[in-house]
């Protein structure tokens, strides 16, 4: 029946089902295939129902693994629809159920589905404008995943809008100490400047701080030397910046020597 499912064979799924409900298929196991057999139908609703039944008989993290599926993807169908606020619900519940998946099984992929799930309600809390319920959500991500650098900047970015400045600038060296190349480095660093970047002068100083370095150890000589014209820009609004005045003036010595 899972394979059936998988498959997007419903019908034969449902073929199965009722096989296994003529058998002797243990009541848990057959809430599972129930509730396979409708995800591959699109009753997403019902499957949330078999498995919530399952789990009344028997809470195992698989079970649990398998309702954070099904409640991201009614996450998903409901952001399709434009319903942020259904959206939201299924995200903290899906949340919810991989973190039970964890406590019973912390070495299997409910960690990265539970961070994935994270990151896209952060996202979505900060767009609806809920961001002291974004920084929260945020910073319960990264007690699971304190180096993930895309979470460290969403964290990032909430705590500059609350005013909270310092746990800022240690959210941005916490998730940059996570970023494993040159390369990607650029990219993570870019992508937290694609944001708000007016609400937070500096962070932005420490973002084009970080990534004038990045760029220079990539061989990237015009992006690192733009990086620092940006830097000095946003620095002009941050008065703890003072101290790297001299780092990046090597920096920018260096880079027209070249």
């Amino acid at each position: 029946a899972h394979g059936f499912s998988q498959a997007q064979k419903p019908a034969a799924a449902k073929r199965i089902l009722d096989l296994a409900t003529q058998g002797h298929i243990a009541p848990a196991q057959l809430a599972v295939v129930r509730a396979e057999a409708s995800r591959a139908d699109g009753q997403r609703t019902v499957a949330r129902d078999a498995l919530l039944q399952a789990l009344e008989r028997e809470p195992t993290p698989e079970l649990w693994q398998r309702l954070g599926a099904v409640e991201a993807q009614l996450a998903r169908a409901f952001g399709a629809k434009r319903e942020p606020e259904k959206q939201t619900e299924h995200l903290a519940l899906a949340i919810d159920a991989y973190q039970h998946a964890i406590a019973g099984e912390p070495d299997g992929d409910a960690p990265a589905k539970a961070l994935e799930a994270t990151r896209e309600l952060t996202g979505l809390l900060m767009k609806r404008g809920m961001v002291q319920a974004a920084e929260k959500r945020a910073a319960q991500g990264r007690v699971l995943a304190p180096s993930d650098a895309a979470l460290a900047l969403q964290h990032a970015e909430a705590l500059g809008k609350l005013g909270k400045l310092d746990d800022e600038r240690a959210a941005c060296v916490a998730g940059l100490a996570g970023v494993a190349s040159p390369a990607e480095a650029v990219e993570t660093l870019k992508a937290g400047l694609a944001e708000d970047v007016a609400a937070a002068p500096a962070r932005c100083a420490d973002l084009w701080y970080e990534l004038a370095f990045a760029h220079a150890d990539a061989a990237q000589r015009e992006e690192a030397l733009n990086a620092t014209r940006q830097y000095v820009f946003w620095s002009l609004h941050d008065r703890k910046q003072k101290q790297r005045v001299p780092s990046i003036q090597a920096l920018e010595l260096g880079l027209a020597k070249l």
